[in-house]
């Protein structure tokens, strides 16, 4: 099960962020509840948008293994993706 949180758009989310939690907390929790009565097994997978990094996580470093995506091992972000991404001046 895949569940993609959505923004109509940043803009709109920043003049009504309470309606935007709403709609994805509530978006969010339904699926989860649905995922949980009725495919308790199944893989369960959010994304959420891109806006919170910008396009940066996309020109990291990937390599494709046999189950997965991983950031190249001499990466920074190696060991995980923080925050911080949007204001190195090394990141991708």
């Amino acid at each position: 099960m895949i569940h993609a949180a959505a923004q109509p758009s940043h803009e709109w989310a920043a003049r009504e962020p309470h309606t935007d939690f709403s709609v994805n907390a509530t978006g969010t929790l339904n699926i989860l509840e649905a995922a949980r009565l009725h495919c308790p097994d199944a893989p369960f997978i959010f994304t959420s948008t891109n806006k919170v990094y910008g396009d940066a996580p996309n020109r990291l470093p990937l390599i494709e293994r046999e189950t997965r995506w991983e950031i190249d091992p001499a990466h920074p972000f190696s060991g995980g993706v923080d925050e911080s991404i949007v204001h190195r001046s090394d990141a991708p």
